[in-house]
């Protein structure tokens, strides 16, 4: 029985960490934006000065390397003068990379559990009041309408919801892409939002968001489960997601488990002048 569980952990870390790859190579897909995909390093690069568009998603760097290339990857970036995280995730190495960054003036900004479900133990959405709504994305329209919510939920600056427009147009929308949006509307006025990205039988929940105003209201619950539902339906076997402190209970009142943590590192003066990096 150990030896199962083991495997069964193994697989939804594994996966926890895929998605996230994928989502953002799907973003890539964008013009202007730099994808470096190499058995050493993931990065990717926006040129849109905000850490969370200018990031080393995964690590894969030789020991006898690494002084080498933590200096030369931070370098690209400050020639630029992007700012950027860097993620530290379970399959990073070597494991001692947060020191690397830390001698170089980086600092733990935010650390996030990555947390997944077993979608055939889904019991499907709970019946939602006549007031509310769930939309899917389809086209730029209702795009907007998503990113209007998006922006409020995350005081996002409107540079960020501008570079989400274009990436996420260029990813596609609709039920055909892998990328699916939902938007929340409680008496037809938009309040929360959601994206799924689906890659292979596994599926990821992320942008879950509500407007300050229809906070606590249960509005993220209904649009969370109901694209959750829309992932088992589209044959996702796996749902995965990254889960600040707050929002754990919440997830795990809908049947995830927390697998491992994420960790993401910034320079001193980025993370004090941005607090969460999602």
């Amino acid at each position: 029985m150990k030896g199962l569980y083991v495997m069964h952990k193994d697989h939804f870390i594994n996966e926890i960490e895929n998605n996230l790859f994928q989502s953002w190579k799907c973003l890539s897909r964008m013009p202007g934006v730099e994808l470096l995909d190499e058995p050493e390093m993931l990065r990717f690069t926006s040129g849109v000065a905000f850490p969370l568009l200018n990031s080393v998603l995964r690590s894969n760097i030789p020991g006898w390397d690494i002084r080498k290339k933590v200096v030369g990857t931070l370098e690209f970036f400050k020639k630029k003068d992007l700012p950027m995280l860097w993620w530290i995730t379970p399959s990073t190495r070597p494991s001692r990379l947060y020191a690397e960054l830390e001698k170089e003036g980086l600092v733990l900004a935010e650390t996030v559990s990555g947390m997944g479900m077993d979608l055939g133990k889904f019991s499907g959405n709970a019946e939602s009041p006549s007031s509310v709504a769930i939309l899917p994305v389809m086209d730029t329209n209702d795009l907007d309408k998503w990113l209007s919510v998006f922006e409020a939920s995350y005081e996002m600056p409107g540079f960020i919801t501008a570079f989400f427009r274009e990436a996420m147009n260029h990813a596609g929308l609709g039920p055909a892409f892998p990328f699916r949006h939902f938007t929340c509307l409680v008496n037809e006025t938009p309040v929360a939002c959601a994206t799924v990205f689906i890659h292979g039988k596994t599926a990821g929940l992320y942008n879950v968001g509500t407007v300050p105003g229809a906070r606590g209201k249960g509005a993220g619950t209904a649009v969370s489960t109901h694209a959750i539902s829309e992932a088992m339906h589209s044959g996702c076997r796996t749902m995965v997601l990254h889960a600040t402190e707050m929002g754990e209970p919440v997830y795990k009142s809908l049947g995830f488990e927390k697998y491992c943590e994420l960790k993401a590192y910034m320079m001193q003066q980025q993370a004090d002048e941005n607090q969460t990096v999602h």
